[in-house]
């Protein structure tokens, strides 16, 4: 099992190896903005508690040797769960992930549809609670 293979399957038992990455990591989330390794490990600790699970639907990664440049890339296809009062919260979510040379991950673009989410909140009220960034803020981070 590769790195990022690893990296789905903890995703889906709702813990994480922080092992795997990189010292360098960066995350591009639109919810949260830009968050490197200390605050993407804050970010699962504040996350995980809200959600019920998620399943992890694909994992594709592709081998990268060219030149000096090495590593692995990767798309994780998931649903996340948010623990709701009552039915049923799905947000359908892609992690695109890249390693560097040491299969270490550097790269998770996470791509969701705040939309979605913003549909899910008008159903369920509690969803309004969750730890987001104001958008000036994730729009800065981006700038």
């Amino acid at each position: 099992m590769n790195v990022i293979e690893r990296y789905a399957e903890h995703l889906s038992n709702l813990t994480m190896d922080f092992d795997l990455f990189s010292p360098d990591l960066v995350e591009i989330c639109p919810g949260e903005g830009l968050l490197d390794i200390k605050k993407y490990k804050e970010s699962l600790r504040n996350w995980f508690c809200f959600f019920e699970k998620i399943l992890i639907k694909n994992v594709v990664c592709k081998s990268l040797k060219f030149e000096n440049l090495k590593g692995l890339q990767g798309v994780v296809w998931l649903e996340i769960y948010h623990k709701v009062n009552q039915g049923e919260a799905k947000i359908d979510v892609i992690h695109v992930l890249k390693t560097d040379e040491n299969e270490k991950i550097l790269v998770i673009n996470s791509f969701w549809t705040l939309s979605q989410y913003v549909a899910l909140v008008k159903e369920h009220p509690e969803l309004q609670a969750r730890p987001f960034k104001p958008l000036t803020e994730r729009i800065a981070d981006f700038c």
